[in-house]
Parts: structure tokens; C-alpha cells; sequence
């Protein structure tokens, strides 16, 4: 569980690097580098925080593996913030790949700039396996991703879709879904 400041930091450390907007539509490009290094900083904060189902592991020092799908908005920024880094004694992996792969293996998987199609595809492939979604893309948490990242007040924030990351089989801890806009898929009592 994570003490009241620590929780403070969370929200603060990934937004604190930079002022950069949400999205800057490739404006400036180091204001853009800015704003995957906040999204970046609170990827690791997601892995920290997330649960998932043992049998999603081959092994007990099996790495987390993270996927970038379609075109990559980090640069070599992952690397740099993932490097060193073990989540419950878990090394952090990143690939890479254009194109929505057939049979996604990773645990989370970063959803780049796709065509809409592909982004449906995307989904269906991620939806009811044990794989953190995230995305970038307004209505993306309504649509299935478990995590989307939005602009408010010229600030990176974040909303969960807490009906996915449970038809994941995916938990977050309770303090992180606090710094979250929350979004259901399902109706109440559903």
C-alpha cells in the first residue's frame, strides 16, 4: 500500500518533469520528448502497482514484458527509464512492433498512434487477458484499454477503466485508481 506521500509523489514525480501538454502534435519536438518521459515515468508507476495472475509468468524471474504497437511516440525513453529497474524482482523488457501483432505476448502493451481499424483490432486481441492497455487516444478507456492518458489543465492525467483491468484479471492498487478519472464499460448491477 502506498503511504500518503509516497502517493503524492506518484502524481507529482510524472508530472513534475515537464509542463508539457498532453498531446503537442509534434509542435516542438523536445516539449513532446518532455511528454513521454512524464508517460514514460508513469508506466513503471503502473507496472509497480499492478497485479498480475501468477500463471501469466513463466517463471518467477520472468521479465515483464512491455509492447509499443504502431508508431512509437518514446524514442529510447522507455529504455532509459526502465533501465535497472525490477518490479518485484522482475526485469522490464520493452519491444516493439508497427503493426498489431497476431498473438501479443506481453504484459503491457502501449498503444501508439494506429489507424481506428487497427486500434479495434488491438483491442479485441488484448481484451480478456491479462494485459495492462494503454493508451493515448481520446475515448480509448471507453472503448476496452484499461489505462488512457489525457490532457487537463495543460497536464498529463490518466484514466482507468476498472471493468477491463477485472475482465483482465489485472488489480492496480486502490491508491492508484485515486489519482484516476475512472470509466466503467459495464452498467451497475452488470
Amino acid at each position: 500500500m502506498l503511504g500518503a506521500s509516497l502517493l503524492a509523489s506518484l502524481a507529482v514525480s510524472a508530472s513534475s518533469r515537464a509542463d508539457a501538454p498532453a498531446r503537442t502534435n509534434g509542435t516542438d519536438p523536445r516539449t513532446e520528448d518532455r511528454e513521454h518521459t512524464i508517460k514514460a515515468a508513469f508506466l513503471l508507476n503502473f507496472i509497480r502497482y499492478a497485479t498480475w495472475p501468477k500463471t501469466s509468468f513463466e517463471g518467477p524471474e520472468s521479465p515483464i514484458r512491455v509492447l509499443v504497437v504502431g508508431r512509437d511516440p518514446f524514442g529510447q525513453v522507455l529504455e532509459a527509464t526502465f533501465r535497472g529497474e525490477k518490479v518485484r524482482g522482475r526485469a522490464i523488457e520493452v519491444a516493439r512492433s508497427a503493426e498489431v501483432p497476431i498473438e501479443i505476448t506481453a504484459h503491457v502493451v502501449f498503444s501508439g498512434e494506429l489507424a481506428k481499424g487497427e486500434r479495434e483490432v488491438l483491442l479485441a486481441r488484448c481484451k480478456a487477458k491479462p494485459i495492462l492497455l494503454v493508451g493515448e487516444f481520446e475515448g480509448l478507456a471507453q472503448d476496452g484499454a484499461c489505462i488512457n492518458f489525457y490532457l487537463q489543465d495543460q497536464k498529463t492525467r490518466f484514466e482507468i477503466n476498472v471493468d477491463a483491468l477485472s475482465d483482465d484479471g489485472l488489480e492496480l492498487s486502490p491508491d492508484v485508481l485515486k489519482l484516476a478519472r475512472i470509466v466503467r464499460t459495464r452498467k451497475e448491477g452488470g
